[in-house]
């Protein structure tokens, strides 16, 4: 018995042997994957920070060239000196003006972090901000609301 004992104990040893390492392969691809989807996570993450941050840049800029439009100074120059401070850059800008109306209509640049290769660089974004005179008569519609959202006067 103990001869076959032995015997049973080598066979063991020796399967055992034979399977040592057969679960690398498997948990190596497993690490693989979870590192690839991390490192995509995180670029998606910081498109998306890029993106929030270029729509507030632009809504900055809008609001600072409308409310130096309407302190009689250049628009557009307040527009990209705000767009400038917020880490962006004024790609295009114009104003619309009417009797007593006016929009500032600007497209702010932010680069586009984390960069890879082959991927833009940058991404734009536009706002408008400025005061609209309603087209109804007070009393019968929606008071008067500059772009913003916010009252007229």
């Amino acid at each position: 018995m103990n001869a076959m004992a032995a015997g049973r104990a080598g066979h063991a040893r020796t399967t055992r042997g034979e399977e040592r390492g057969t679960g690398s392969s498997p948990v190596a691809a497993i690490i693989v994957v979870v590192c690839g989807a991390a490192f995509w996570t995180l670029v998606l993450a910081g498109w998306i920070a890029s993106a929030q941050h270029a729509r507030q840049t632009a809504d900055l800029a809008a609001l600072a060239g409308a409310h130096a439009h309407k302190q009689g100074e250049q628009a557009c120059q307040a527009a990209g000196e705000y767009a400038r401070r917020n880490g962006g850059e004024l790609a295009d800008c114009s104003v619309s003006t009417g009797t007593g109306e006016y929009i500032i209509h600007v497209e702010v640049a932010v680069d586009l972090r984390p960069a890879l290769p082959g991927a833009p660089t940058a991404v734009r974004e536009k706002a408008h901000a400025g005061f609209l005179i309603p087209d109804e008569e007070p009393g019968s519609g929606e008071n008067g609301r500059d772009a913003s959202g916010a009252g007229g006067p």
